[in-house]
């Protein structure tokens, strides 16, 4: 069984570079992840380019960044981890593009008509997933 995540993107660098590092840190083997920019000005494409090719050759891309923004009292931002640091996560299939559109449902209804799998999940930049076992325990409950 194959699951699709569609991650719709605009000007959302760090919160996209958090949302692919937690798809990339999925232990389950079967996913397609499209994602969906809108002609973003900021370095999105990049980080999408450096995540396609990192999965492309089985590599992943590590989270840089604060988690929702936050600062402990000292205004030392909060690292994110995927906690993956002793493992390898599966190579998922990745296509993207980066195009204007004309909104948020817009863009979805693109990388809906783009998916390939069984099912499909809407992540948006910036969304994580909760851990790495998520899709495994997900195709579990659908099968």
């Amino acid at each position: 069984m194959k699951l699709s995540f569609i991650t719709i993107n605009y000007n959302n660098a760090d919160g996209l570079r958090k949302t692919l590092a937690s798809v990339a840190s999925q232990t389950y083997p079967y996913i397609e992840h499209i994602i969906i920019d809108g002609g973003s000005t900021d370095n999105s494409v990049e980080v999408i380019r450096e995540y396609a090719e990192n999965q492309a050759k089985g590599e992943r891309l590590e989270a840089k960044g604060t988690e929702n923004g936050e600062a402990d009292s000292n205004n030392n931002s909060t690292p994110i981890s995927t906690n993956l640091h002793n493992s390898t996560p599966p190579t998922h299939n990745v296509r993207w593009i980066s195009e204007k559109d004309t909104g948020i449902y817009n863009a979805m209804n693109k990388g809906i008509r783009m998916a390939t799998g069984d099912y499909i999940q809407i992540l948006n930049s910036g969304d994580i997933l909760f851990d790495a076992h998520v899709t495994q325990r997900m195709s579990e409950y659908l099968e």
